[in-house]
């Protein structure tokens, strides 16, 4: 697929005016973040109940070989029965996933799902981004629903979500037929993810490059392009595997329902992608909802979240919307 065709520089230029940008391209307009917690807090009794009648959250890691023999190792978060329950695979990008943040496995367990990430295990292998670390989670997933211990505990549909840098892992594997088969994707989830990693690598320089930059953005810049300088995601010098790590690359091959949620304000990954992505997957006629946020939504700086309501209201609604999402499809 051609990515050129969506240029995130144009959409970001014509989305100054963003009310009328979004009235001419039917794009859903950002809601005030009063009218996003009144909305969103609909699900917030039945998702408290769930919160609070599980409490018994365990832990099972595994390893595995990949299709080329390496081992990866990975965590599956569920309750502590032998209850058949629906997979939920979520990458968040850059050694952000459930190892790190454990506390979002322990919400998709009580909501009643098995939550897995997984990693490389040579740390010598530089493959988060790239397009072997999709190829990686569909292979840890295949074990999961293969092996003796794990299998049982898996009913047969699964969500893929994806947030941030996450975002390629999900569009694969819901572009291939016999992945969403095998797995019984249902939907795929997207939270402030990119549309093209050559637009995403030239954003990171920028931020790293602009003075003005806030401390916490340029942070995350630095780590991603010292990251990405490994992997050898050049879009100059290699450009098939950039188009190959590119989540948009996948939208025109997309077998199920897309939710797009993306901060507005977001500066580190521009919310035009999230444009970009809906603008695709509309043309090809694909089933997607974009949800667009007030605030930065999950790239708020922690410390940030509770200081401004835009902020707030859009991590509050993007978990109360993700779960409401998952209640319909999986059950």
């Amino acid at each position: 697929m051609n990515l050129m065709k969506f240029d995130i520089g144009r959409i970001r230029e014509q989305n100054k005016g963003h009310a009328e940008f979004c009235r001419i391209h039917s794009i859903p307009e950002v809601e005030s973040p009063c009218k996003l917690l009144l909305k969103s807090s609909l699900h917030l009794p039945f998702f408290l109940w769930d919160m609070c009648r599980f409490k018994d959250v365990e832990i099972k890691k595994f390893r595995c070989l990949n299709r080329e023999g390496e081992e990866l190792s990975g965590r599956m978060y569920g309750l502590g029965d032998d209850k058949p329950r629906p997979l939920i695979i979520l990458d968040a990008g850059l050694r952000r996933d459930l190892i790190k943040f454990k506390i979002i496995g322990q919400i998709l367990a009580r909501m009643g799902y098995r939550a897995v990430s997984c990693r490389q295990v040579d740390p010598n292998k530089h493959v988060e981004l790239t397009f072997k670390e999709a190829l990686n989670y569909v292979d840890a997933a295949t074990f999961l629903r293969n092996n003796e211990s794990f299998k049982s505990l898996l009913s047969p549909v699964s969500a893929w979500i994806g947030m941030s840098g996450g975002g390629l892992i999900p569009f694969y594997a819901a572009s291939e037929k016999e992945i969403v088969e095998s797995q019984g994707i249902q939907c795929i989830i997207a939270v402030s993810t990119y549309f093209s990693a050559a637009d995403a690598i030239k954003r990171l320089q920028e931020i790293l490059a602009d003075p003005n930059s806030d401390p916490y953005s340029k942070k995350l810049a630095y780590e991603y392009l010292c990251e990405i300088a490994k992997t050898g995601l050049d879009p100059v010098t290699n450009p098939e595997a950039v188009n190959a790590a590119s989540p948009g690359t996948y939208d025109p091959k997309v077998l199920v329902p897309v939710y797009l949620f993306h901060g507005a304000q977001d500066g580190i990954v521009d919310f035009e992608g999230s444009i970009a992505h809906y603008q695709c997957l509309k043309n090809c006629g694909k089933k997607v909802e974009l949800y667009p946020l007030p605030g930065k939504d999950i790239h708020a700086p922690n410390k940030e979240v509770f200081r401004h309501l835009s902020d707030f209201s859009g991590v509050f609604a993007t978990l109360l919307m993700i779960y409401d999402i998952l209640d319909n499809h999986l059950g």
